[in-house]
């Protein structure tokens, strides 16, 4: 069973360290799942042909998400630089809208992990049209330990609360981590671009660090296509020590899909990849 005889400072360790995970995918880049399947993801990608630092949102001002969409993704351990042995799913989702945004991210730990560290459940975000949130509900299942409370954001008090605890300061433009994945997409991405903004999640204040490094090709599921690299990097606010490092690829084309997540962890190398995708 998971945690069976192990030291209570281990054990927080490790949660630490599925926390600061979990804040980095959140922050910028994907999770996994086969729901639509690979036949439905081929026929809707249309990825162009552009490495230009244009922004995602069109003139209007809307988001390539507005519309409605789900991506799913499959979650590997790998040893070495090929193959890999699954670890988990994951499926991220925007309902459409305009005036106000709702985030899902559906989470599944699979395999040897789940032995390690069995996670289900989903996490839910609020945002408005600038993509700052209002509320974010997680309703998690962690081993024996179930999680059901509610973030809430004041932005006039510039404070925010999990559950009944006290108000908390609230940076600046800060979001949580669901709300920031989505963020990350709307950046006016080019090689050489570089951004620097806060991220809430469990309490704690983070920086998270985005640096495009260049435009490459990626191959996925068979085929090259063409995507941002970016190199990802998550600092505790309190005292700059770095929690989280990462290289992600998001695609080129409007709709800036992430594609791609390439995570070094204590337990060895992840890599988070699209498995499906449906825009409506």
């Amino acid at each position: 069973m998971s945690g069976a005889g192990e030291p209570d400072g281990r054990r927080r360790r490790r949660r630490a360290g599925f926390r600061a995970v979990g804040v980095l995918a959140a922050a910028a880049v994907a999770g996994l799942v086969v729901w639509y399947g690979w036949q439905a993801w081929s026929r809707d990608w249309r990825a162009a042909d552009s490495g230009r630092a244009t922004s995602s949102a069109d003139a209007s001002g809307a988001h390539p998400f507005d519309r409605g969409e789900r991506a799913s993704y499959r979650v590997t351990w790998r040893v070495g630089s090929e193959g890999g042995t699954e670890a988990g799913r994951a499926t991220f989702g925007a309902q459409p809208g305009t005036d106000v945004r709702h985030f899902t991210l559906d989470v599944e730990t699979a395999g040897w992990l789940s032995n390690l560290y069995e996670l289900r459940g989903r996490i839910e975000s609020w945002a408005g049209a600038d993509l700052l949130p209002s509320r974010q509900e997680q309703h998690l299942s962690e081993g024996r330990r179930v999680t059901d409370q509610t973030i809430r954001f004041d932005r006039s008090a510039a404070t925010f609360s999990v559950g009944d605890g006290r108000p908390l300061p609230l940076p600046q433009d800060a979001r949580d981590g669901l709300s920031a994945w989505f963020y990350v997409r709307t950046l006016p991405l080019g090689a050489g671009y570089a951004a620097l903004f806060p991220v809430v999640e469990g309490g704690r204040a983070y920086a998270v660090d985005v640096r495009v490094d260049r435009v490459e090709r990626l191959k996925l599921g068979g085929r090259d296509v063409e995507a941002f690299r970016l190199a990802l990097c998550v600092n505790s606010a309190s005292d700059r020590r770095e929690v989280a490092r990462a290289v992600a690829w998001l695609s080129t084309d409007a709709r800036r899909v992430p594609l791609a997540l390439d995570l070094q962890t204590s337990l060895g190398s992840f890599r988070v990849e699209l498995d499906a995708y449906q825009r409506r």
